[in-house]
């Protein structure tokens, strides 16, 4: 293995200094270092900027600058390259205030010759364990910077999430109480005038005679007929009893039939991995309330006499698809005739349950609605 050689860069203007420093570089190994050697603390300034050196040594009293201000402007110059101080004297004061100030060590004069050679090899090693020391320092303020940086992006996470419960909790709110306004408009307008109605009727009858009675009788019959009607239709716009007892499957042959005989809108059903399927109850309820929300808006808004509906179901995932061919929407502004559509509300419940909702759609390009449901 070739031995690396050391490139010592020498600042001394005393002969007999240069002359020892040399002699004790070549003694045993004249490969081992490389010597550049300048007069002034300005050449040997001007030598750092065009190369580089593994150890410098120095005297503190150079012809151009003289003391400790020497070892701060050669840091400047060379911050990471370990500086030995040449002194004349044995001065135990001056050698600690030397290393105070940055150097690696102190060499007298007299010590060069037979001292020098290990006190640049233990100031390469103490210089090696310290840009050691460095890399592992930057190394841990880079991973602490990481994880603050992790630990902000997830504390930003979390407040926003916060933010969202907070939202869609108030949005749920909104929507039982416009659920609540519609059930009580239903009850009062529907339910309260036919009630009214067979009040007057009974009324009627108690001061008729039994042939006068016949007919608010018959009319009363068929008051409680409509009103046994219209109750079973707000229980089946509540919740089908058929979602529960039967599943997801039943509940949307049995709905898409209903729906078509209401609406005269025709609906292909295709269905994959469904049959005899019982999912837990919010996604069965999760995935009819996207289905009726989406055929509601195609009877309302598509202009169209066909839609299309698709489920499929994987290991992990139920996949509801809804689409018609109709005139469409600008999904980024869902005002107007769009604000009663429901895709707000199926966006929330979704959400709930840790599924998504994408909505494809554009002006005169019908709309597909793409719900994602995990299981």
């Amino acid at each position: 293995m070739v031995e690396q050689t050391t490139k010592v860069l020498l600042i001394e203007s005393d002969p007999n200094v240069i002359a020892a420093v040399h002699t004790a570089m070549t003694a045993g190994n004249e490969s081992a270092f490389s010597l550049n050697q300048k007069n002034k603390l300005e050449d040997g300034l001007e030598f750092l900027e065009r190369q580089t050196c593994d150890v410098i040594l120095v005297c503190l009293a150079l012809p151009d600058v003289q003391g400790l201000s020497t070892i701060a402007r050669l840091h400047d110059a060379a911050p990471r390259t370990p500086i030995i101080v040449l002194s004349h004297d044995n001065d135990d004061s001056a050698a600690v205030s030397a290393v105070q100030a940055g150097a690696q060590d102190f060499l007298i004069h007299k010590e060069i010759d037979h001292a020098l050679a290990s006190a640049i090899r233990h100031a390469l090693e103490r210089a090696a364990l310290l840009e050691e020391l460095r890399d592992a320092r930057d190394e841990l303020e880079r991973r602490v910077e990481e994880r603050t940086l992790e630990l902000r992006r997830r504390i930003e996470e979390i407040n926003a999430g916060r933010e969202r419960m907070r939202a869609l909790s108030q949005r749920l709110v909104e929507v039982q109480e416009a659920e609540r306004r519609h059930l009580a408009r239903e009850l009062h307008d529907e339910i309260g005038q036919l009630l009214t109605g067979l009040k007057l009727r009974l009324a009627l009858c108690q001061q008729l005679s039994l042939e006068e009675s016949a007919e608010p009788l018959n009319q009363a019959q068929q008051a409680v007929n409509e009103l046994l009607k219209r109750v079973r239709e707000m229980s089946l716009n509540l919740r089908p009893s058929v979602l529960d007892d039967l599943g997801l499957l039943a509940a949307l042959n049995w709905h898409i039939e209903r729906f078509t005989a209401q609406t005269g809108v025709a609906v292909k059903f295709v269905h994959r991995g469904l049959d005899n399927r019982r999912f837990v109850t919010g996604t069965e309820t999760a995935a009819f309330r996207v289905v009726q929300e989406s055929l509601t808006n195609v009877a309302r808004h598509a202009g169209v006499f066909e839609a299309s509906v698709f489920l499929t179901v994987n290991e992990t995932s139920l996949q509801v698809r809804v689409e018609d061919r109709g005139q469409g929407f600008d999904p980024g502004n869902v005002s107007g005739a769009h604000a009663s559509t429901g895709l707000a509300g199926m966006s929330e419940r979704l959400m709930l349950l840790g599924g998504t909702l994408d909505i494809e759609a554009a002006p005169g390009n019908g709309v597909r609605i793409n719900a994602c449901l995990p299981l």
